[in-house]
Protein backbone atom coordinates (compact mmCIF):
# COMPACT_ATOMS: atom_id res chain seq x y z
CA UNK A 1 0.00 0.00 0.00
CA UNK A 2 1.32 3.24 -1.12
CA UNK A 3 0.63 6.79 0.12
CA UNK A 4 -1.99 8.99 -1.60
CA UNK A 5 -0.03 10.68 -4.48
CA UNK A 6 3.08 8.25 -4.51
CA UNK A 7 1.95 5.22 -6.25
CA UNK A 8 -1.17 2.57 -7.07
CA UNK A 9 -3.49 1.84 -4.59
CA UNK A 10 -4.14 -1.09 -4.08
CA UNK A 11 -6.40 -3.38 -2.06
CA UNK A 12 -9.37 -1.46 -0.94
CA UNK A 13 -8.66 1.36 -2.06
CA UNK A 14 -7.75 0.06 -5.76
CA UNK A 15 -11.33 -1.79 -5.74
CA UNK A 16 -12.74 1.52 -4.94
CA UNK A 17 -11.21 3.03 -7.62
CA UNK A 18 -12.52 0.25 -10.04
CA UNK A 19 -15.58 0.11 -9.29
CA UNK A 20 -16.30 3.92 -9.82
CA UNK A 21 -13.66 4.36 -12.96
CA UNK A 22 -16.16 6.60 -15.11
CA UNK A 23 -15.03 8.94 -17.56
CA UNK A 24 -16.18 12.71 -17.64
CA UNK A 25 -19.86 12.48 -19.44
CA UNK A 26 -20.32 9.36 -17.35
CA UNK A 27 -19.68 11.40 -14.49
CA UNK A 28 -22.03 14.12 -15.51
CA UNK A 29 -24.85 11.57 -16.74
CA UNK A 30 -24.49 10.34 -13.00
CA UNK A 31 -25.05 13.42 -11.73
CA UNK A 32 -28.03 13.51 -13.99
CA UNK A 33 -29.12 10.25 -12.48
CA UNK A 34 -28.82 11.95 -9.30
CA UNK A 35 -31.19 14.61 -9.47
CA UNK A 36 -33.92 12.23 -11.37
CA UNK A 37 -34.20 9.91 -8.72
CA UNK A 38 -34.20 12.40 -6.16
CA UNK A 39 -37.25 13.72 -8.19
CA UNK A 40 -38.43 9.91 -8.52
CA UNK A 41 -37.74 9.49 -5.10
CA UNK A 42 -39.99 12.39 -3.23
CA UNK A 43 -42.96 11.11 -4.82
CA UNK A 44 -43.01 7.61 -6.44
CA UNK A 45 -42.78 5.68 -2.66
CA UNK A 46 -46.60 7.41 -1.96
CA UNK A 47 -47.37 7.40 -5.67
CA UNK A 48 -50.05 4.55 -5.45
CA UNK A 49 -51.60 5.76 -2.28
CA UNK A 50 -52.12 9.10 -4.03
CA UNK A 51 -53.75 7.66 -6.83
CA UNK A 52 -55.79 6.20 -4.37
CA UNK A 53 -56.64 9.21 -2.57
CA UNK A 54 -57.76 10.58 -6.21
CA UNK A 55 -60.51 7.74 -5.92
CA UNK A 56 -58.51 4.69 -8.34
CA UNK A 57 -59.97 0.97 -7.23
CA UNK A 58 -56.72 -1.48 -6.58
CA UNK A 59 -57.34 -2.44 -10.51
CA UNK A 60 -57.63 1.40 -11.64
CA UNK A 61 -54.04 1.57 -9.92
CA UNK A 62 -52.10 -1.31 -11.52
CA UNK A 63 -53.56 0.00 -14.66
CA UNK A 64 -52.37 3.37 -14.24
CA UNK A 65 -49.10 2.07 -13.11
CA UNK A 66 -48.54 0.08 -15.99
CA UNK A 67 -49.58 2.77 -18.17
CA UNK A 68 -46.39 4.17 -18.95
CA UNK A 69 -44.20 1.15 -19.54
CA UNK A 70 -46.78 0.09 -21.91
CA UNK A 71 -46.74 3.56 -23.50
CA UNK A 72 -43.30 3.29 -23.50
CA UNK A 73 -43.40 0.28 -25.97
CA UNK A 74 -45.37 2.07 -28.82
CA UNK A 75 -42.30 4.19 -28.36
CA UNK A 76 -39.57 2.05 -28.36
CA UNK A 77 -39.11 1.58 -31.75
CA UNK A 78 -39.20 4.97 -33.03
CA UNK A 79 -36.75 5.90 -30.39
CA UNK A 80 -33.88 3.82 -31.48
CA UNK A 81 -34.63 5.21 -34.86
CA UNK A 82 -34.58 8.94 -33.86
CA UNK A 83 -31.12 7.68 -31.73
CA UNK A 84 -29.57 6.82 -35.16
CA UNK A 85 -30.81 9.96 -37.17
CA UNK A 86 -30.71 12.75 -34.83
CA UNK A 87 -27.52 11.36 -32.74
CA UNK A 88 -27.70 10.36 -29.05
CA UNK A 89 -28.05 13.43 -27.17
CA UNK A 90 -30.06 15.64 -29.22
CA UNK A 91 -32.67 11.81 -28.33
CA UNK A 92 -31.55 12.12 -24.32
CA UNK A 93 -32.29 16.72 -24.34
CA UNK A 94 -35.88 15.50 -26.24
CA UNK A 95 -36.68 12.69 -24.28
CA UNK A 96 -35.71 13.75 -20.72
CA UNK A 97 -37.77 16.99 -21.18
CA UNK A 98 -40.79 15.25 -21.01
CA UNK A 99 -40.04 14.31 -17.02
CA UNK A 100 -40.68 17.77 -15.72
CA UNK A 101 -43.46 18.38 -17.85
CA UNK A 102 -45.41 15.39 -16.71
CA UNK A 103 -44.86 15.54 -12.87
CA UNK A 104 -46.15 19.63 -13.41
CA UNK A 105 -49.12 17.86 -15.35
CA UNK A 106 -50.11 15.46 -12.66
CA UNK A 107 -49.22 18.17 -9.95
CA UNK A 108 -53.08 19.62 -11.42
CA UNK A 109 -54.95 16.76 -11.33
CA UNK A 110 -57.86 16.32 -9.22
CA UNK A 111 -59.29 12.97 -9.88
CA UNK A 112 -57.53 10.03 -10.72
CA UNK A 113 -58.36 10.54 -14.62
CA UNK A 114 -56.66 13.87 -14.69
CA UNK A 115 -52.94 12.03 -14.37
CA UNK A 116 -53.49 10.23 -17.78
CA UNK A 117 -51.94 13.62 -19.74
CA UNK A 118 -48.86 13.43 -17.37
CA UNK A 119 -48.40 9.66 -17.33
CA UNK A 120 -48.54 9.91 -21.28
CA UNK A 121 -44.92 12.25 -21.01
CA UNK A 122 -43.47 10.42 -18.44
CA UNK A 123 -43.71 7.55 -20.95
CA UNK A 124 -42.41 9.58 -23.45
CA UNK A 125 -39.29 10.08 -21.21
CA UNK A 126 -38.54 6.36 -22.71
CA UNK A 127 -37.31 8.14 -26.12
CA UNK A 128 -34.73 8.09 -24.26
CA UNK A 129 -34.30 4.61 -23.60
CA UNK A 130 -32.02 3.03 -26.55
CA UNK A 131 -29.94 6.79 -26.66
CA UNK A 132 -29.35 6.60 -22.88
CA UNK A 133 -28.11 3.22 -23.02
CA UNK A 134 -25.93 3.39 -25.81
CA UNK A 135 -24.79 6.83 -24.89
CA UNK A 136 -23.02 5.20 -20.96
CA UNK A 137 -21.39 2.59 -23.00
CA UNK A 138 -20.27 4.46 -25.76
CA UNK A 139 -19.00 6.99 -22.98
CA UNK A 140 -17.23 3.57 -21.35
CA UNK A 141 -15.16 3.06 -23.47
CA UNK A 142 -13.22 -0.57 -22.24
CA UNK A 143 -14.77 -0.24 -19.13
CA UNK A 144 -16.23 -3.66 -17.97
CA UNK A 145 -20.46 -2.91 -18.87
CA UNK A 146 -22.30 -4.37 -16.60
CA UNK A 147 -20.18 -2.50 -13.98
CA UNK A 148 -20.58 0.95 -15.20
CA UNK A 149 -24.54 0.34 -16.05
CA UNK A 150 -23.97 -1.17 -11.97
CA UNK A 151 -22.69 2.80 -10.62
CA UNK A 152 -25.48 4.34 -12.90
CA UNK A 153 -27.92 2.76 -11.45
CA UNK A 154 -26.31 3.30 -7.91
CA UNK A 155 -26.23 7.03 -8.94
CA UNK A 156 -30.22 7.06 -9.42
CA UNK A 157 -30.67 5.88 -5.61
CA UNK A 158 -28.62 8.30 -4.28
CA UNK A 159 -30.87 10.80 -4.96
CA UNK A 160 -33.75 8.61 -3.82
CA UNK A 161 -32.28 7.72 -0.58
CA UNK A 162 -32.12 11.96 -0.16
CA UNK A 163 -35.45 12.72 -0.98
CA UNK A 164 -38.00 9.90 -0.05
CA UNK A 165 -38.39 10.65 3.57
CA UNK A 166 -39.13 14.48 2.46
CA UNK A 167 -41.60 13.51 0.17
CA UNK A 168 -43.97 12.23 2.75
CA UNK A 169 -43.69 14.79 5.33
CA UNK A 170 -44.53 17.23 2.70
CA UNK A 171 -47.04 15.17 1.58
CA UNK A 172 -48.52 14.82 5.12
CA UNK A 173 -47.91 18.50 5.86
CA UNK A 174 -48.80 20.43 2.53
CA UNK A 175 -50.51 17.91 -0.02
CA UNK A 176 -49.26 15.69 -2.69
CA UNK A 177 -49.30 18.60 -5.15
CA UNK A 178 -46.01 20.24 -3.31
CA UNK A 179 -44.27 17.22 -3.55
CA UNK A 180 -44.88 16.75 -7.50
CA UNK A 181 -43.89 20.37 -7.95
CA UNK A 182 -40.41 19.32 -5.61
CA UNK A 183 -40.34 16.72 -8.38
CA UNK A 184 -40.41 19.15 -10.91
CA UNK A 185 -37.58 21.34 -10.11
CA UNK A 186 -35.46 17.81 -9.20
CA UNK A 187 -36.12 16.84 -13.46
CA UNK A 188 -35.30 19.88 -14.45
CA UNK A 189 -31.74 20.28 -12.79
CA UNK A 190 -31.08 16.47 -14.77
CA UNK A 191 -32.58 18.16 -17.50
CA UNK A 192 -29.90 20.84 -17.57
CA UNK A 193 -26.87 17.90 -16.91
CA UNK A 194 -27.91 15.96 -19.56
CA UNK A 195 -27.98 19.70 -21.47
CA UNK A 196 -24.14 20.08 -20.61
CA UNK A 197 -23.58 16.23 -21.87
CA UNK A 198 -20.80 15.87 -24.77
CA UNK A 199 -22.19 15.07 -27.89
CA UNK A 200 -20.24 11.84 -29.10
CA UNK A 201 -21.18 10.91 -31.56
CA UNK A 202 -19.30 12.12 -34.26
CA UNK A 203 -16.34 10.42 -32.61
CA UNK A 204 -18.10 6.84 -33.67
CA UNK A 205 -16.56 5.24 -36.58
CA UNK A 206 -19.40 4.03 -38.07
CA UNK A 207 -21.48 7.32 -38.10
CA UNK A 208 -25.18 6.33 -38.78
CA UNK A 209 -26.57 7.97 -42.29
CA UNK A 210 -28.10 11.33 -41.66
CA UNK A 211 -27.42 11.13 -38.10
CA UNK A 212 -25.25 14.56 -37.39
CA UNK A 213 -25.36 17.89 -39.17
CA UNK A 214 -22.42 17.35 -41.11
CA UNK A 215 -23.82 14.18 -43.29
CA UNK A 216 -26.33 14.37 -45.58
CA UNK A 217 -30.20 13.20 -44.95
CA UNK A 218 -30.94 10.04 -46.82
CA UNK A 219 -32.62 11.51 -50.03
CA UNK A 220 -36.57 10.49 -50.39
CA UNK A 221 -35.65 8.00 -53.02
CA UNK A 222 -33.13 6.19 -50.96
CA UNK A 223 -36.07 6.38 -47.66
CA UNK A 224 -37.04 2.75 -48.84
CA UNK A 225 -34.32 1.27 -48.81
CA UNK A 226 -32.67 2.56 -45.67
CA UNK A 227 -36.16 1.77 -43.97
CA UNK A 228 -35.53 -2.17 -45.34
CA UNK A 229 -32.04 -2.02 -44.30
CA UNK A 230 -33.51 -1.42 -40.95
CA UNK A 231 -35.94 -3.96 -40.83
CA UNK A 232 -33.43 -6.58 -41.62
CA UNK A 233 -31.19 -5.25 -38.39
CA UNK A 234 -34.56 -6.25 -36.57
CA UNK A 235 -34.63 -9.39 -37.69
CA UNK A 236 -31.57 -10.21 -37.77
CA UNK A 237 -31.31 -9.25 -33.90
CA UNK A 238 -34.27 -11.43 -33.58
CA UNK A 239 -32.44 -14.30 -34.74
CA UNK A 240 -29.75 -14.14 -32.00
CA UNK A 241 -30.00 -16.45 -29.86
CA UNK A 242 -26.99 -15.63 -28.00
CA UNK A 243 -28.83 -12.61 -27.37
CA UNK A 244 -32.40 -13.01 -26.23
CA UNK A 245 -32.25 -16.92 -24.89
CA UNK A 246 -30.60 -15.06 -21.89
CA UNK A 247 -32.85 -11.83 -21.65
CA UNK A 248 -35.43 -13.86 -21.54
CA UNK A 249 -34.32 -15.36 -18.10
CA UNK A 250 -33.43 -11.70 -17.37
CA UNK A 251 -37.19 -10.85 -18.20
CA UNK A 252 -38.48 -13.50 -16.19
CA UNK A 253 -37.34 -12.40 -13.31
CA UNK A 254 -37.77 -8.55 -13.69
CA UNK A 255 -41.53 -9.68 -14.47
CA UNK A 256 -41.51 -11.64 -11.08
CA UNK A 257 -39.75 -8.34 -8.85
CA UNK A 258 -41.98 -6.19 -10.51
CA UNK A 259 -45.42 -7.86 -9.60
CA UNK A 260 -43.98 -8.12 -5.81
CA UNK A 261 -42.83 -4.44 -5.45
CA UNK A 262 -45.22 -2.19 -6.99
CA UNK A 263 -48.09 -2.13 -4.69
CA UNK A 264 -46.17 -3.21 -1.61
CA UNK A 265 -47.16 1.41 -0.02
CA UNK A 266 -50.69 0.04 -0.52
CA UNK A 267 -50.18 -2.85 1.49
CA UNK A 268 -47.81 -1.56 4.22
CA UNK A 269 -50.90 1.37 4.18
CA UNK A 270 -53.78 -0.74 4.41
CA UNK A 271 -52.76 -3.92 5.93
CA UNK A 272 -50.51 -2.78 8.80
CA UNK A 273 -51.77 1.14 8.91
CA UNK A 274 -48.29 3.05 7.82
CA UNK A 275 -48.81 6.28 7.09
CA UNK A 276 -46.78 8.13 4.00
CA UNK A 277 -44.53 9.75 5.81
CA UNK A 278 -43.55 5.82 7.59
CA UNK A 279 -43.78 4.96 3.51
CA UNK A 280 -41.18 7.95 2.46
CA UNK A 281 -38.57 7.09 4.89
CA UNK A 282 -38.92 3.36 3.48
CA UNK A 283 -38.48 4.34 0.49
CA UNK A 284 -34.96 6.37 1.49
CA UNK A 285 -34.10 2.61 2.93
CA UNK A 286 -34.98 0.58 -0.49
CA UNK A 287 -33.26 3.20 -2.56
CA UNK A 288 -29.60 2.73 0.24
CA UNK A 289 -30.15 -0.61 -0.46
CA UNK A 290 -30.07 -0.50 -3.67
CA UNK A 291 -26.98 1.66 -3.90
CA UNK A 292 -24.94 -1.22 -2.05
CA UNK A 293 -26.01 -3.93 -4.31
CA UNK A 294 -25.98 -1.93 -7.36
CA UNK A 295 -22.24 -1.69 -6.48
CA UNK A 296 -21.39 -4.97 -5.09
CA UNK A 297 -23.73 -7.15 -7.23
CA UNK A 298 -21.85 -5.25 -10.15
CA UNK A 299 -18.92 -6.17 -9.11
CA UNK A 300 -20.54 -9.90 -8.46
CA UNK A 301 -21.02 -9.43 -12.26
CA UNK A 302 -17.79 -9.02 -13.54
CA UNK A 303 -15.85 -11.02 -11.32
CA UNK A 304 -18.64 -14.54 -11.41
CA UNK A 305 -20.81 -13.38 -13.99
CA UNK A 306 -24.31 -11.96 -14.43
CA UNK A 307 -26.20 -14.90 -13.45
CA UNK A 308 -24.75 -15.21 -10.15
CA UNK A 309 -25.44 -11.65 -9.31
CA UNK A 310 -29.14 -11.73 -10.29
CA UNK A 311 -29.56 -15.02 -8.54
CA UNK A 312 -28.20 -13.05 -5.25
CA UNK A 313 -30.59 -10.62 -5.85
CA UNK A 314 -33.21 -12.29 -6.52
CA UNK A 315 -33.00 -14.39 -2.99
CA UNK A 316 -32.54 -10.93 -1.28
CA UNK A 317 -36.09 -9.98 -2.99
CA UNK A 318 -37.23 -12.88 -1.90
CA UNK A 319 -36.11 -12.30 1.90
CA UNK A 320 -37.75 -8.60 1.42
CA UNK A 321 -41.02 -10.69 0.33
CA UNK A 322 -41.29 -12.46 3.21
CA UNK A 323 -40.52 -9.79 6.19
CA UNK A 324 -42.83 -7.08 3.85
CA UNK A 325 -45.88 -9.43 4.62
CA UNK A 326 -45.48 -9.90 8.82
CA UNK A 327 -44.06 -5.98 8.91
CA UNK A 328 -46.72 -4.85 11.47
CA UNK A 329 -43.46 -3.63 13.38
CA UNK A 330 -41.80 -1.15 11.92
CA UNK A 331 -38.30 -2.13 12.10
CA UNK A 332 -39.39 -5.24 10.27
CA UNK A 333 -40.68 -3.38 7.21
CA UNK A 334 -37.40 -1.42 7.48
CA UNK A 335 -35.73 -4.63 6.71
CA UNK A 336 -37.80 -5.86 4.22
CA UNK A 337 -37.50 -2.32 2.14
CA UNK A 338 -33.35 -2.88 2.55
CA UNK A 339 -33.82 -6.44 1.53
CA UNK A 340 -36.23 -5.87 -1.46
CA UNK A 341 -33.20 -3.10 -3.11
CA UNK A 342 -32.24 -6.29 -4.30
CA UNK A 343 -35.15 -6.13 -7.37
CA UNK A 344 -33.40 -2.45 -8.32
CA UNK A 345 -30.43 -4.63 -9.60
CA UNK A 346 -32.39 -6.67 -12.56
CA UNK A 347 -32.45 -3.77 -14.86
CA UNK A 348 -29.06 -2.01 -14.86
CA UNK A 349 -26.81 -5.28 -13.82
CA UNK A 350 -28.98 -7.03 -16.93
CA UNK A 351 -28.40 -3.97 -19.17
CA UNK A 352 -25.02 -4.05 -18.66
CA UNK A 353 -24.85 -7.66 -19.61
CA UNK A 354 -27.08 -7.20 -22.90
CA UNK A 355 -24.64 -4.62 -23.83
CA UNK A 356 -21.74 -6.79 -23.61
CA UNK A 357 -23.45 -9.16 -25.53
CA UNK A 358 -24.28 -6.57 -28.48
CA UNK A 359 -20.41 -5.58 -28.10
CA UNK A 360 -19.63 -8.89 -28.86
CA UNK A 361 -21.47 -10.12 -31.30
CA UNK A 362 -19.93 -11.00 -34.42
CA UNK A 363 -19.80 -8.61 -37.64
CA UNK A 364 -20.90 -5.24 -37.64
CA UNK A 365 -24.07 -2.85 -38.62
CA UNK A 366 -24.62 0.50 -38.20
CA UNK A 367 -27.32 1.56 -35.35
CA UNK A 368 -27.30 -2.46 -34.27
CA UNK A 369 -26.64 -1.19 -30.42
CA UNK A 370 -29.74 1.28 -30.53
CA UNK A 371 -31.93 -1.51 -32.24
CA UNK A 372 -30.92 -3.85 -29.76
CA UNK A 373 -31.84 -1.85 -26.80
CA UNK A 374 -34.90 -0.59 -28.72
CA UNK A 375 -36.01 -3.93 -28.48
CA UNK A 376 -34.79 -4.99 -25.43
CA UNK A 377 -36.71 -1.98 -23.55
CA UNK A 378 -39.77 -2.86 -25.30
CA UNK A 379 -39.50 -6.01 -24.26
CA UNK A 380 -39.01 -5.21 -20.61
CA UNK A 381 -41.67 -2.36 -21.17
CA UNK A 382 -44.38 -5.09 -21.92
CA UNK A 383 -43.14 -7.63 -18.93
CA UNK A 384 -43.57 -4.34 -16.60
CA UNK A 385 -46.58 -3.28 -17.94
CA UNK A 386 -48.09 -6.63 -17.91
CA UNK A 387 -46.95 -7.60 -14.27
CA UNK A 388 -47.67 -4.27 -12.79
CA UNK A 389 -51.54 -4.47 -14.07
CA UNK A 390 -51.61 -8.11 -12.81
CA UNK A 391 -50.35 -7.16 -9.41
CA UNK A 392 -53.73 -4.49 -9.51
CA UNK A 393 -55.80 -7.34 -10.23
CA UNK A 394 -54.06 -9.78 -7.61
CA UNK A 395 -54.05 -7.13 -5.01
CA UNK A 396 -57.85 -6.41 -5.61
CA UNK A 397 -58.76 -10.14 -5.12
CA UNK A 398 -56.50 -11.17 -2.26
CA UNK A 399 -53.88 -8.53 -0.74
CA UNK A 400 -50.88 -10.63 -0.38
CA UNK A 401 -51.74 -12.26 -3.47
CA UNK A 402 -48.82 -10.25 -5.50
CA UNK A 403 -45.89 -10.94 -2.87
CA UNK A 404 -47.01 -14.94 -2.98
CA UNK A 405 -46.81 -15.01 -7.01
CA UNK A 406 -44.03 -13.30 -6.40
CA UNK A 407 -41.84 -15.36 -4.24
CA UNK A 408 -43.54 -18.61 -6.37
CA UNK A 409 -42.04 -16.94 -9.65
CA UNK A 410 -38.25 -16.30 -7.41
CA UNK A 411 -38.08 -19.85 -6.37
CA UNK A 412 -38.95 -21.36 -9.71
CA UNK A 413 -36.53 -19.35 -11.72
CA UNK A 414 -33.96 -20.03 -8.80
CA UNK A 415 -34.29 -23.64 -9.02
CA UNK A 416 -33.74 -23.63 -13.01
CA UNK A 417 -30.37 -21.62 -12.65
CA UNK A 418 -29.64 -23.45 -9.54
CA UNK A 419 -30.48 -26.92 -10.07
CA UNK A 420 -29.49 -27.49 -14.07
CA UNK A 421 -26.50 -24.81 -13.74
CA UNK A 422 -26.46 -24.01 -17.17
CA UNK A 423 -30.42 -23.00 -16.99
CA UNK A 424 -31.68 -20.71 -19.57
CA UNK A 425 -28.12 -19.03 -19.03
CA UNK A 426 -26.37 -19.89 -22.10
CA UNK A 427 -25.27 -16.26 -23.93
CA UNK A 428 -21.78 -17.24 -25.23
CA UNK A 429 -19.36 -14.35 -26.38
CA UNK A 430 -17.16 -14.95 -29.20
CA UNK A 431 -14.26 -13.80 -27.69
CA UNK A 432 -13.48 -15.06 -23.95
CA UNK A 433 -12.30 -11.73 -22.48
CA UNK A 434 -15.69 -10.31 -23.01
CA UNK A 435 -17.54 -13.63 -21.14
CA UNK A 436 -17.10 -13.30 -17.63
CA UNK A 437 -18.96 -9.59 -17.58
CA UNK A 438 -22.39 -10.62 -19.19
CA UNK A 439 -24.66 -13.91 -18.62
CA UNK A 440 -22.13 -16.37 -18.26
CA UNK A 441 -23.07 -19.78 -17.14
CA UNK A 442 -22.96 -20.50 -13.12
CA UNK A 443 -21.68 -23.64 -14.02
CA UNK A 444 -18.66 -21.94 -15.57
CA UNK A 445 -18.50 -19.01 -13.06
CA UNK A 446 -18.44 -20.68 -9.60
Amino acid sequence: MTLLGTGPVSGVGAQLREAFDLDRNNRLMALANMLWGAGTGVYLPIWPLHLERLGAEPAIVGMLLGMSSALGILVSIPAASMATRVGWKRTLVVGWGFGPVGTLLCAMADRWEGVIPGIICMALVSLCGPAYLAYIGGAAGGRNLPRVFGVMGASITVGTVMTSPIGGVVADGYGMRWVLLLSTVFYTASFMCVWWLDDLDHRESARPVGSHPLVPEVPPEGLLIAMNRAWMGYMALLRERTLWRPVAGLLAMIAAAQVGVVLAPAWLADAHGYTRSHIGVLGSLEALGAITLNVVLGQVASRRGTTMALVLGAGLTMLGHIALLEASWWPIGAMAYLLRGGAGTFHWIGTGAVGAILRGLPGSSNGRTERGFALYYMAEGAVLATSTMLAGLLYGWWSPGPFIVSLAGFSLLVSIAMVLRTGWWTGRYPFGRERPSGMARIGDTI
